[in-house]
């Protein structure tokens, strides 16, 4: 009786999986993953693998390995051909990389630019779609940009955080200078002067909560949403441990109290639609904190508080027990999400699709190796790398990998989910007006 080898994953091959998961989605990733290091590796004869090598080699069922190679072709990402068999019959298929390991990542992260603007057309509901051999870019797959390229002005929603690393991880790596973009990150004070700073011309791109964005397009303001950051919206409400006399659990227990917020904030327009689905809206009172609402809750001027997560997160680091209801938990709205002009949009602009590949690159770092960039977010607040580090992996394990985020890759999003937030919003009363 033979026996046969198989190679497999394991967890040393965790990095590439995840650099290639986030512009791919996690198993098309596991197969990509699994024939580059299978045809790289000195011990094996044969590149190219069966459909049954790279289910063993993978741990994914049949259907999943179909639909990945599927979706691996489609983009250009492996070949295909026929081996040799000793049963007989008709040869079975077998697959092999197209390109080299860093050839790869970028048309991984090239092809996934693309998809990404042909779902922000859909969703701002414009009739232009990219195609593949357009643009200032010389081929389908090639990254090579020009020597120097646009200016590209990014404009966050607040002071620099855990939340932006992504950013701050390309632009630390050269993902954006590799590919011809001079990136400058700006801060502001929330998320609507974030989008205003766009449509007055003073950014290129901004960081800008979902419920901003929705409004901003109900209002037919001309903005695109170029990819989700991420997938869930980082918004929670939260209290220290004991104001209740019990643990803060249940969304009932807010009746009669009072809540701190920012008057017309994004995390303001996301806790009253919490409150209005909740039917509590007008069982609150909601104490405008003006931007510091840890600080006046630590005071006691409020039972909770409106915030991100690393508003409690910060607060535990002080050695304070706090309660959390995460508003993404209970109701799917995206998180930050990067908006464009959309008098500037133009997917067959090279601008666009190179910047969304260097995003995409990013995401991926600030998953594997994200120190460098945390300690150039560091820099600018009084955190340490570490906790930079530690937050933005909390925040990626609380609301960063959804199922459009495994299934389809970094900054996923679509129609449907968008309109299932206007459709709150407008039974809230809250699409228009003051937040």
């Amino acid at each position: 009786m033979d026996t046969v080898e198989h190679w497999v994953l394991d967890d040393d091959d965790r990095v590439l999986v995840e650099r290639l998961a986030a512009g791919l989605g996690r198993d098309a990733a596991r197969v990509l993953a699994y024939l580059l290091l299978r045809r790289d590796h000195d011990r094996i004869e044969r590149a190219r693998a069966t459909s049954m090598a790279i289910r063993i080699g993978t741990g994914l069922n049949g259907k999943a390995v179909d639909d990945a190679v599927s979706k691996l072709e489609t983009r250009d990402l492996i070949e295909r051909a026929t081996v040799e068999s000793s049963g007989g019959g008709r040869p079975p298929n077998a697959w092999r990389p197209a390109r080299d390991r860093r050839e790869t990542l970028d048309r991984v992260y090239h092809s996934h630019s693309i998809a990404l603007l042909e779902r922000a057309a859909a969703v701002a509901e414009l009739d232009r779609e990219p195609t593949e051999g357009s643009g200032s870019l010389s081929g389908p797959g090639d990254e090579s940009a020009p020597e120097r390229g646009p200016e590209v002005v990014v404009a966050l929603n607040w002071r620099p955080n855990s939340l932006h690393l992504p950013l701050y991880a390309a632009v630390d790596e050269g993902a954006y200078e590799r590919r011809g973009l001079d990136v400058t990150v700006t801060n502001h004070r929330g998320s609507h002067r974030a989008l205003e700073a766009v449509l007055d011309g003073d950014a290129d791109v901004g960081l800008v909560g979902a419920g901003s964005v929705v409004r901003a397009l109900a209002a037919d303001r001309p903005v695109v949403p170029l990819a989700v950051l991420h997938q869930r919206t980082a918004t929670v409400l939260y209290a220290l441990r004991g104001r209740f006399g019990e643990p803060f659990e249940s969304v009932n227990q807010l009746r009669g109290r009072r809540i701190l917020t920012t008057t017309g904030s994004e995390t303001c327009l996301l806790a009253r639609l919490f409150l209005s689905q909740a039917d509590l809206l007008s069982e609150v009172e909601l104490v405008d904190a003006d931007g510091e609402e840890r600080d006046a809750l630590i005071a006691g001027d409020a039972d909770v508080a409106t915030g991100s997560l690393a508003d409690p997160l910060e607060l535990e680091a002080d050695s304070r027990t706090v309660d959390v209801l995460s508003i993404g938990d209970h109701f799917p709205i995206y998180g930050l999400t990067l908006v464009a002009p959309e008098a500037a949009f133009e997917p067959e602009n090279g601008r666009w699709r190179r910047f969304l590949a260097g995003t995409s690159a990013g995401w991926a770092t600030a998953r594997t190796d994200p120190g460098p960039a945390a300690t150039a977010v560091a820099a600018e607040t009084d955190e340490s790398a570490s906790a930079v580090s530690e937050r933005f992996a909390r925040a990626v394990e609380s609301f960063g990998t959804r199922d459009a985020l495994r299934d389809e890759g970094w900054g996923w999003h679509g129609p449907a989910t968008w309109n299932r937030l206007k459709t709150a919003l407008e039974q809230g009363d809250l699409l228009g007006g003051a937040p």
